[in-house]
């Protein structure tokens, strides 16, 4: 898992690496669209439960699902985008022209309660720690929303890769950090942006400890 920590923790800093393949469950589910503007393979949808966070996220069926792993924490879809200029900066078994969904969990080793945080502590970390996200070269937006002694919910979009760009959703508690990431040719965004949206919304939590 030396790979995906780019992704797993991109409401934190931009640049952490690391990997991700993952182990859970995944079931067929619901079918019906995301919007009027939404790709037709995005009509049936599937949904992998992650074993050890215990998030779940629904993806679209047609999508390839990477590989298991012994780690547990968590998964990733790619679908081709037809854009052989479009790199999507991931590599290692992905075509660099793959859109790519992952799904991530990881244990909150920096403002977590085993560093002698509390929620208090950690909401006030989280946001000292926002200036120096906004200056990232490659930021475009950030925002979040705090509920109350359970998450931090941020929300970052950022440049990624060449002609790519990333949406990354992150519930962070004391003990994880759950994440979504999304990463597809900017200047596809009327088709892959409608996904991501119902993507996010579906997209729920669990409340195991990882």
């Amino acid at each position: 898992m030396k790979r995906y920590k780019q992704f797993a923790v991109a409401g934190v800093a931009l640049s952490t690496v690391g990997v991700l393949a993952g182990c859970g469950t995944v079931n067929t589910t619901t079918s019906g669209s995301t919007s009027t503007n939404t790709i037709n393979q995005a009509g049936t949808w599937k949904t992998y439960t992650n074993d050890r966070f215990g998030f779940s996220v629904e993806y679209p069926s047609t999508w390839k699902t990477g590989p298991r792993s012994n780690d547990g924490d968590g998964r990733y879809f790619t679908t081709p985008s037809g854009m052989a200029s479009f790199h999507n900066g991931y590599g290692l078994g992905v075509a660099k022209s793959d859109v790519m969904l992952v799904a991530v969990g990881t244990p909150n080793a920096v403002m977590g309660s085993g560093n002698g945080y509390n929620f208090k502590k950690m909401v006030a970390a989280f946001k000292g720690n926002i200036p120096n996200k906004r200056r990232q070269q490659r930021f475009i937006s950030e925002s979040y929303t705090v509920v109350p002694n359970k998450w931090i919910v941020d929300t970052l979009v950022t440049k990624l890769g060449y002609g790519g760009i990333q949406y990354s959703e992150m519930y962070i508690s004391l003990n994880t950090n759950q994440t979504i990431t999304m990463i597809f040719p900017e200047s596809k965004s009327n088709v892959y942006l409608p996904i991501w949206n119902y993507v996010s919304k579906k997209f729920r939590p669990g409340n195991k400890s990882g």
